[in-house]
């Protein structure tokens, strides 16, 4: 998202305002809502049951500890993506993981 200014009147801004208010609201009540069906279902797990919570990919771009010059001006660098989460079970501390692909794919049989 790129910051920038738009010139417009106290009347404009509250009209924009208004038309936003509504569907920004919606918003944040669907966010409280998964939050708190999230922390249910985390606080409710039977023994034989586990909870996984994995974060959305985060893609990074491999860099060497040594590159060359040519590397700097334009060459292909490798990418990879990381899939972080967390394993919830009834009882104990959560379980920490990440998981790592050179595939940036994005669709479901991937991620």
């Amino acid at each position: 998202m790129v910051k920038e200014n738009i010139p417009c009147s106290i009347g404009e801004l509250g009209q924009k305002l208004e038309s936003v208010k509504e569907p920004f609201m919606k918003h944040v009540g669907h966010v409280k809502h998964h939050f708190h069906a999230t922390r249910l279902l985390k606080e409710n797990l039977q023994e034989q049951e586990i909870f996984i919570h994995i974060d959305f990919s985060k893609n990074y771009t491999a860099k060497h500890s040594e590159e060359v010059q040519s590397m700097h001006l334009g060459a292909s660098k490798k990418y990879i993506i990381l899939h972080t989460g967390f394993i919830y079970r009834n009882q104990g501390k959560p379980i920490g993981f990440c998981t790592i692909f050179d595939n940036l794919q994005h669709n479901p049989p991937v991620i």
